[in-house]
Parts: C-alpha cells; structure tokens; sequence
C-alpha cells in the first residue's frame, strides 16, 4: 500500500506574518488524517548570530509556531515544529524533511518575501534537484480552492481530488511520464488533463489539432501530429495503471507561457509539472520555465522528480 501523497508534510515558514496565510493556503491539501511538520530555519554564519538578535528571533519562531498550532490543530491535524539553525536555508529545510520522513513540503511565497527569492536561479534548481518528495508552491489568491479535507469527504467521497482539475504539461520523457503517475495517484478521481506545447506551432496545425479550419498542414506538421498523437497515447497508457482517463489538449506559444495560459483559460485548481525537459530545448521543464510557471501560474504547483 502506497504512502498518501500528503500524509506528512513538511511546512516552512518565514515570518509570523506570514504564518496564518501560510497554513489557510495548505490545509485544503492534507489528508484528512495528515500530519505537519511547520520548519523554521534561523540563517547564521560560521560564528553564529550575537545573543539579542538570536533571541529576538527565536521569539518570533516560537509566534510563528504557535499561529501554527491554532492554524492546523483547529482544523485536526496533528502538528509538530522544528526549529533550525544553519548558514543554508536550503539545506535546512531538506534536513528537516528526511528527519522526520516528510511526504511532501508545501508553502505559499509571499511576494517580496524570502520564500519567493528562494524559488529563483539556483536555490530553485537545488529544492528541485535535492528533494526526494513533491514540491507544493501555493500562491496567493483569491480563487478558492476545492476544499479537500474531511469535511469535503463527506460530500466528494474523500480528499482524493474530487471536483479537482489537473493539468499536466508533457513532453516525451520519462519525467513527464512521471509527472502524470503523480497526478493520477494523488487524485485519482481528479479531471487530469495533459497538456503538450509547441513552440514553433503554426496556426494551421494547432486548428488541426484542436478541431478547428485549418487551410493546409505541411509535412513537418504532420510529423509533429504523430509524435503528439504518440505522447499522449503513452501518457494514457501511465494513467490506465491508475484507472484514470486522461483528457489532452494542445498550446502554442512560448512553454511557461502557453502553460499559465492554459491554466487559466481551462481553470484548472492545480499544475503538476517535472523539473526535468528534453535536451534539445531551448527552455526545459526545469528552472527558468518552472520558475516562471510558479510566479505567475493563478494556481498551485506541484513541482516533482
């Protein structure tokens, strides 16, 4: 029997004011017999931080810690914290994870705030890279959410996606493949949907491709069709071992683009993207364009292996 994908999770928090947005945002998404571990890391340099700042920023953990409490404990889940010390917040926070066997870490980037500059340039390639668990990134928004916790267990059938809508960007890997697995056995009853862009896509081919007038597909667009045509069918073959069926779509236009495009335009509740591309791409699945997509996507992002 497989772990739930959300059965313990690992929460940083940054900042006391950020705490109660920060466990709001994250509820929908446990288990509803979940467990959280709320981390928050004290950076300090080889010497160590001087006694009144320390203390002064202990204070804060301990606010921090007990929003947390009340946040997650009123809403029935077990809570436990971790106070951490170390020059890398980074290393910190996965030391935290495989300590107490975390399955997931998920935290909402206040904008302006640490967490968003964390997500950027090489600390996003590192959480990415270094993780052994899905990342979650929950953004601020006035879009509510379908709530997935026992409440809506008793109305949906349980917190297995009911009422949800996943898209899934692919791209003929391995990776993406992955990525489908995940979002098929995180929400097996959720409206998985696979998306495949192409950059150079002409408006002939996409009317083609998506039902509509095209006025001529020239060979190199035909060959393009199959190759899609072959992705998806590999993607269904994936979601067939979760007993899931797979919708797809095409998108022109740049990657990380035409995803948050798509997301919004099928309003969907959540992306689940890899971090790995295809070599040869001139943006892959993996920092720039999952950066971009965390930014600016209306939704939250699972970002995995």
């Amino acid at each position: 029997m497989t772990t739930p994908l959300f059965e313990r999770v690992l929460v940083p928090i940054a900042e006391a004011d950020d705490a109660k947005t920060t466990c709001e945002a994250v509820v929908p998404y446990l288990e509803s017999s979940g467990e959280v571990v709320v981390v928050h890391v004290i950076e300090k340099t080889e010497g160590g931080p001087d006694k009144a700042p320390r203390e002064a920023r202990q204070e804060q953990a301990e606010e921090i810690f007990a929003i947390a409490r009340e946040q997650f404990g009123d809403a029935g889940y077990d809570v436990e914290t971790e106070l951490r010390y170390g020059p890398d917040v980074i290393d910190e926070i996965l030391a935290a994870g495989a300590a107490f066997d975390v399955t997931a870490i998920a935290f909402t980037p206040r904008p302006g705030g640490r967490w968003i500059k964390l997500l950027s340039g090489n600390h996003a390639n590192r959480l990415t890279r270094e993780s052994t668990y899905p990342i979650l990134i929950v953004p601020h928004s006035e879009k509510e959410t379908p709530e997935m916790t026992e409440a809506t267990a008793e109305t949906t059938g349980g917190t297995d996606g009911s009422g949800y809508r996943v898209l899934v960007p692919i791209d003929g890997t391995e990776d993406a493949l992955s990525a489908v697995s995940h979002a098929c056995r995180a929400y097996p009853t959720a409206d998985v949907t696979c998306l495949h862009v192409h950059e150079s896509a002409s408006t002939d081919v996409y009317a083609s491709m998506t039902g509509g007038q095209s006025s001529g597909v020239d060979d190199e667009d035909r060959e393009w069709q199959r190759e899609v045509t072959q992705r998806f069918e590999e993607a269904q073959a994936v979601a067939d071992d979760h007993g899931v069926e797979l919708e797809t779509v095409t998108f022109p236009g740049a990657v990380p683009d035409a995803i948050v495009t798509c997301a919004e335009e099928l309003g969907v509740d959540l992306v689940v993207m890899t971090t790995r591309g295809r070599e040869g791409l001139k943006q892959k699945l993996l920092g720039s364009t999952t950066e971009t997509v965390v930014r600016r996507s209306p939704v939250p992002v699972t970002v995995v292996r």
